[in-house]
């Protein structure tokens, strides 16, 4: 069942869901509540970048190509079974603009994270959902994964891309998704497993 704006409500004054910091009157709609985008993003080095890093690290005689040796570079999501502790290889800070805000261009992705953090008790699970205006302009902020299991604590990463005709504009602070909630009609029999769990 998914929660009304008052349920919400009364579920963060009973620490059902914990929302920090809580949202505003003007966050929460009739059935989700509106978060808000953090002023950390991250986007994926390129291929280049990327294999520059491990042939520097890897080949003490210099650049295996100056040799003759072609180095194929491919992410294998079975090694990769601690994807968090990867990220920092795989990823680095944007460059963002003077004002704090970053131009996500077409075609452009990035990860970002909302400001607030959420903790879900153990009957309440959640969907991280866009905004209509947002996805009208071709900006997705997730892909497959809206999912929130019941017993979540942690900031929502969000994988923006752009996929309209135009630049558009990421601010710090700006309505960048919309949470719903849902009530479990029983508790789980499994404990909530995720390596994302804590992450801020």
């Amino acid at each position: 069942m998914i929660l009304s704006d008052g349920e919400i409500e009364q579920a963060l004054d009973k620490g059902e869901i914990k929302i920090d910091p809580r949202p505003s009157e003007e966050q929460i709609s009739p059935s989700s509540v509106d978060f808000l985008l953090h002023n950390e993003l991250v986007e994926y080095k390129t291929p280049e970048e990327l294999r520059a890093g491990i042939l520097g690290g890897t080949w003490p005689s210099g650049d295996p190509r100056q040799k003759g040796i072609e180095v194929k570079l491919i992410v294998n999501p079975e090694v990769l079974k601690n994807f968090s502790q990867i990220l920092g290889m795989l990823s680095k800070p944007v460059k963002c603009e003077s004002d704090g805000s970053f131009i996500l261009y077409p075609g452009g992705f990035v990860l970002g994270k909302t400001r607030e953090i959420v903790t879900l008790g153990p009957k309440i699970a959640a969907r991280v959902e866009g905004k209509s205006t947002l996805a009208r302009l071709g900006i997705s902020i997730h892909l497959t994964a809206p999912i929130i299991h019941a017993g979540w604590d942690g900031v929502l990463v969000l994988e923006l891309k752009n996929a309209g005709p135009y630049p558009f504009r990421l601010v710090p602070g700006m309505t960048i998704c919309q949470v719903v909630f849902e009530r479990l009609g029983r508790l789980p029999k499994r404990p909530m497993r995720s390596q994302y769990k804590g992450q801020r």
